[in-house]
């Protein structure tokens, strides 16, 4: 694992050379999909080249990524 940069302080930051995924799971059924956008967000430098998000029908589980493009 490369280094970690800090970019904010207290914020680790590593080398963007690959994709990020992050998610959320609530066995109520409630999983937070407004925090799995801002963790995506953070991510951001991870994968500038597109997103997506996922949300379980039972509303258990959200997942996020960023997506970097590799030619």
């Amino acid at each position: 694992m490369a280094a970690p940069i800090l970019d904010a302080p207290g914020l680790p930051r590593y080398h963007p050379a690959m994709c990020g995924i992050c998610g959320a799971v609530d066995w109520g059924g409630a999983a937070d999909e407004a925090a799995v956008r801002r963790m995506a967000g953070r991510l951001v430098h991870r994968g500038p080249d597109g997103d997506g998000f996922w949300r379980d029908p039972s509303g258990a589980a959200v997942l996020g990524h960023r997506r970097l493009k590799v030619v």
